[in-house]
């Protein structure tokens, strides 16, 4: 009997790990998020190696930053968060991770360079409030950083 409950304890335990840790790609923490979608582009400003304190990938790092602009200029007056600033925007992977300079290269990625892009903002749940997605990238690579 002691066994049991031993083992029902850490079964329960995993049950409970596994889907805190689980994420997926809306940045949803529990499934039932909407979100308002603002079509525009964004302008690379700049790509550096990443600081080694930051979340990378393990190859090469680089910060890449850049900034949104949305097609009708006046959906600025609609942000449900207009404390996060559209300029100086980091593009991230893999849940926030700066991508490798192999992934860099292979999506033609370079400052100066005008890409697609959505301002999707939280309207309900308890998601990620401000999400960028980029709509030509895969922002979420199944080889990890390459």
């Amino acid at each position: 009997m002691k066994k049991l409950n031993v083992f029902t304890l850490i079964f329960a335990a995993l049950i409970i790990m596994n889907t805190s840790c689980s994420s997926n790609k809306a940045g949803s923490r529990d499934g039932a998020c909407e979100y308002a979608k603002y079509e525009g582009y964004a302008v690379i400003k700049s790509i550096k190696p990443a600081p080694a304190s930051e979340y990378n990938c393990p190859d090469s790092p680089q910060k890449i930053i850049f900034d949104f602009t949305p097609l009708n200029i006046s959906d600025r007056k609609s942000y449900i968060f207009s404390n996060r600033p559209d300029s100086g925007a980091e593009l991230r992977i893999n849940d926030g991770i700066n991508p490798s300079l192999a992934w860099v290269k292979k999506n033609g990625i370079t400052a100066g360079k005008k890409f697609k892009c959505f301002r999707t903002e939280l309207k309900k749940g308890t998601c990620t409030p401000v999400i960028f997605t980029f709509p030509e990238l895969n922002l979420f690579p199944e080889n990890g950083c390459k």
